[in-house]
């Protein structure tokens, strides 16, 4: 999504102040990983604030996380007994190691998570992933926006207004 197609999305911030917002963070050498919600007070609402304040769970090295415990996090996801706090902990870390192998195991998992709170995360964290493999790639920083809405239907039109089937847009993950 570009800054220009989000006044559609929501009244409060116009383009110029989101892109001016993304600016300052890449300025500072951040990633800059917005996420805007259109119901706070939704369960996807709760799972995305409950997500963003979880940042502090992140250890210092979460940058260089070694593969093996890559792929130990991805075995806490898909183990069906491991407990939903330790299965947000994975994403999280997953989400910010930006490396090939997270992405593909937070693909895999955003697929078929097992609740609707999991589902808000695992889609959260399989973007900000995106956005730290393609600046870890690029060698520049990348700006990425996330978009919560309320759960569409497979077959309704994609609520980022691009007129396609929300199956076939958003919903579909590639």
């Amino acid at each position: 999504m570009r800054p220009e197609d989000f006044p559609k999305l929501h009244g409060e911030m116009t383009a110029d102040e989101l892109a001016e917002m993304m600016a300052v963070a890449k300025a500072s050498g951040m990633v800059s990983q917005i996420t805007f919600v259109d119901d706070p007070n939704s369960p996807q609402g709760r799972a995305t604030r409950e997500y963003v304040n979880s940042h502090h769970w992140l250890p210092k090295n979460y940058r260089t996380l070694p593969r093996h415990e890559v792929e130990t996090l991805g075995k806490i996801l898909f183990e069906p007994e491991a407990a939903t706090l330790e299965k947000k902990k994975a994403l999280m870390l997953l989400g910010h190691r930006g490396s090939i192998e997270a992405y593909r195991t937070l693909k895999k998992f955003a697929r078929h998570p097992p609740t609707d709170e999991l589902r808000v995360w695992a889609r959260i964290a399989y973007d900000e992933c995106k956005t730290f493999l393609a600046a870890e790639l690029s060698g520049e920083l990348q700006p990425g926006i996330n978009v919560i809405t309320k759960k569409t239907g497979r077959n309704e039109p994609c609520p980022c207004g691009s007129g396609k089937k929300y199956k076939r847009c958003c919903g579909e993950i590639t």
